[in-house]
């Protein structure tokens, strides 16, 4: 039976001023340090806040306002420096300050992502904000089948999954895009939850006219995708995650301590600025690429270029400006106990995190079609490191199609 999106479970809120990066989207957030760094934020702006449901704050990324100011950020950073607009990776949430929440062009999009490919950036209107979106195919094709890479965050943007566009081949269309108030995606004035991410990728699937979708999950983005399978269960074909949120928020505590724990390793190492370079005029993404070592597999290596291409954004149209509500649990189970599709739950070797979020969410899918994979050698971005993640997705995609 599907369940209802406004009833699944999302328990005990409370509510958080402007913070990004709590579960995914930003890359060194800590949800609990967020959460209870926001406290103050809150009392500014608790009137703004969405009260019937748990909304989107971030992957735990905020800035805590400590006096580290780093080892709280966890996920995929995102915070800035302790006001009122802070919060908490996937993956990953941006934009340049302006007040658009918009981000600058950097020319990382020219050229196509494989040869005989194609990406045309798309406005789509949903109703309520309109989302900046790519969509990749094959020259001349007609795409029967739909992948969906849903970034980490919330917050940032979603240049870092542009590589896995490269995964596009006949019969299928890669679709990226900057979640409502990242990047380029405009976002609305009265709050946002979680279950209005859902809807927009709902808007997704009704604007390509398809009946069903893949879907890709890092960081944040999973929760994203759990959310929608809940709400849509009829609509997802097959589900893919790569270091993305379990079902359920209880691991979410746990890989916050390691990530907190790898911070400070790292700051103490000289690798991560300490503290965590603050946010200014609602810009965090200097906190966001400080952050990319506790990420990387290989933490003294250069940031890569589609990592300082992504934005995190606090602006006051940024999705973690308002005054939201984030669930310190929520509980997606019952759709994922029923959901009997393909599977497929990625993590890199080294790291904890995605481990810790994979070996919390392989229970929860008891009659998937599941697969398990750790890619020896890699970390939380393997596809900017060199890894060709776009492949595995590949081979993914034959055998689900």
């Amino acid at each position: 039976m599907p369940t209802d999106p406004k009833s699944t479970r999302l328990l005990q809120t409370i509510t958080v001023g402007a913070a990004i990066a709590l579960l995914g989207c930003a890359q060194t957030g800590d949800p609990m340090g967020a959460m209870d760094d926001t406290a103050d934020a809150a009392d500014a702006g608790s009137d703004d806040a969405e009260s019937d449901g748990a909304s989107a704050d971030d992957d735990g990324g905020g800035d805590t306002g400590g006096d580290t100011g780093d080892a709280d950020d966890w996920w995929e950073p995102a915070g800035d420096d302790g006001s009122e607009d802070d919060g908490f990776e996937d993956d990953g949430f941006e934009d340049d300050g302006s007040e658009d929440g918009g981000s600058e062009d950097d020319g990382s999009d020219d050229g196509p992502v494989v040869e005989g490919a194609t990406t045309e950036m798309l406005a789509v209107d949903t109703g309520e904000v309109i989302l900046d979106v790519r969509v990749t195919t094959m020259d001349g094709d007609m795409p029967e089948h739909t992948l969906v890479l849903l970034h980490g965050g919330p917050g940032q943007s979603d240049e870092s999954m542009h590589p896995l566009e490269a995964s596009v081949m006949p019969g299928w269309r890669v679709v990226s895009f900057d979640q409502r108030g990242c990047g380029d995606s405009t976002s609305v004035n009265n709050g946002v939850e979680l279950t209005d991410l859902a809807d927009d990728v709902e808007a997704l699937r009704a604007h390509f006219g398809v009946d069903t979708l893949h879907l890709f999950g890092h960081g944040f983005g999973g929760l994203v995708a759990w959310l929608y399978l809940d709400a849509h269960p009829d609509s997802v074909a097959s589900v893919a995650m790569f270091a993305a949120l379990a079902p359920t928020f209880a691991s979410a505590s746990q890989a916050h301590e390691v990530h907190s724990a790898r911070i400070v390793e790292l700051q103490g190492a000289g690798l991560i600025p300490d503290p965590l370079p603050p946010g200014e005029n609602g810009d965090c993404s200097a906190r966001l690429h400080a952050s990319f070592p506790a990420y990387a597999n290989d933490p003294e290596a250069e940031t890569p270029a589609a990592f300082i291409a992504t934005t995190c954004s606090v602006s006051t149209q940024g999705l973690n400006s308002l005054m939201m509500e984030f669930p310190t649990e929520y509980d997606l189970t019952a759709a994922t106990h029923a959901f009997e599709g393909p599977v497929v739950i990625w993590a890199g070797e080294n790291d904890p995190v995605g481990l810790i979020l994979a070996d919390a969410t392989l229970p929860d899918l008891p009659n998937a079609q599941l697969q398990h994979t750790v890619i020896p050698d890699a970390a939380h971005f393997p596809w900017l490191e060199g890894y060709d993640m776009a492949a595995d997705l590949q081979t993914w995609m034959v055998s689900v199609q």
